[in-house]
């Protein structure tokens, strides 16, 4: 299929067969479909594509955004973006089809940011969220006041408290509580608005 034959617009393959232009376009998109399949799929093992379905998140990131994470969770900050399942457990294979699989089937993917970290004693009074006794400063959220309270509660040593950036309207930790480590799916490693906020 490297060869072109002299004086015509023919292909030969390596049998030094004659087959037509089309023939070998075929081919060679056949091809080249393979290898991006592999790559795609060698991506998919590693990454989670997602987008953002509401403004929860705002000012960081508009409905729409999209986003690519990492399945390894070993080492989540405070303030790091992540995506997990609210009211399920993520797959014990934990492959990323499985992922796919369990949004199909109807279990929600949330996006929130890691407020409480495992140990953790979280609550919000006079409109700052205060962690370990101390309030946190927050610069990436909308507004400057939470307008609500929530008692002091303690993260167990595997639980996680979500907060989305959009405080005032965000289901999050606040209303769902903390979050199992085993309900957790991507860390968040790079996000660009799409295409029609750019202006």
């Amino acid at each position: 299929m490297r060869r072109v034959h002299a004086n015509t617009a023919l292909f030969v393959d390596e049998q030094g067969k004659i087959m037509s232009y089309r023939t070998f376009s075929i081919i060679s998109n056949v091809q080249w479909l393979i290898i991006l399949f592999l790559v795609f799929s060698h991506l998919i093992t590693f990454f989670l594509f997602s987008t953002v379905p509401t403004y929860s998140m705002y000012p960081s990131m508009n409905r729409g955004t999209w986003c690519i994470g990492t399945y390894d969770l070993s080492s989540l900050h405070r303030g790091d973006i992540v995506t997990f399942f609210p009211y399920a457990e993520r797959s014990d294979s934990f492959m990323p089809i499985a992922v796919f699989l369990q949004v199909a089937s109807g279990d929600e993917l949330y996006i929130k940011r890691v407020m409480g970290l495992p140990g953790d004693t979280v609550a919000v009074k006079n409109g700052q969220l205060i962690i370990n006794g101390t309030p946190l400063e927050e610069p990436y959220i909308n507004g400057d006041y939470i307008y609500y309270d929530m008692d002091e509660i303690t993260l167990t040593s595997d639980e996680y408290f979500m907060m989305g950036d959009n405080r005032n309207n965000s289901l999050d930790s606040h209303v769902l509580g903390p979050i199992p480590e085993s309900h957790l799916c991507s860390k968040v490693l790079w996000y660009i608005s799409p295409p029609v906020d750019w202006s």
